[in-house]
C-alpha cells in the first residue's frame, strides 16, 4: 500500500508478523537484502535495529507514526490509518522481543493482489 507520503509493508521474522512498516517515499530504502543489527541509537536513546544500507548512514527502524518523523528509517506499527501507523511503540518492543542480534533484513516490492 502506498500514499503520497509513504508506503507500507508487513514485517515478519521466522513467519512470525510483528506489524505493518512505513517508509517516506521519498527516502525509502532501495529494494534489497541488508544487514540488519540491534544497536544503541545516539538519536533515540534507546535500543533499535540498525541496518546497514550502502551510501546512506544512521538507517534504523524506530517507533514512528507518521511519515514526517521518518528521514530514510522504517517505522513499525500494529495497524495501519491513513497515511500512518498506529501502536508503533508496542510494535516496536515485540519487534526488539524477536529479532536476534544480528539477522537480515529484506526490502521488497510484493504485487497488489
Amino acid at each position: 500500500m502506498a500514499t503520497t507520503d509513504a508506503h507500507f509493508g508487513r514485517m515478519s521474522y521466522n513467519g512470525e508478523f510483528i506489524g505493518f512498516t512505513m517508509e517516506r517515499t521519498a527516502v525509502a530504502i532501495p529494494e534489497g537484502t541488508y544487514r540488519g543489527y540491534k544497536r544503541d541509537s545516539a538519536h533515540f536513546g534507546m535500543r533499535v535495529v540498525g541496518i546497514d544500507v550502502p551510501s546512506r548512514t544512521n538507517i534504523e527502524c524506530h517507533p514512528a507514526n507518521t511519515p514526517s518523523q521518518l528521514l530514510g528509517c522504517i517505522a513499525v506499527g500494529s495497524s495501519i490509518d491513513s497515511d500512518a501507523l498506529d501502536n508503533s511503540r508496542a510494535a516496536f518492543d515485540k519487534m526488539m522481543s524477536i529479532v536476534p542480534e544480528n539477522f537480515s533484513v529484506t526490502v521488497e516490492s510484493v504485487p497488489a493482489k
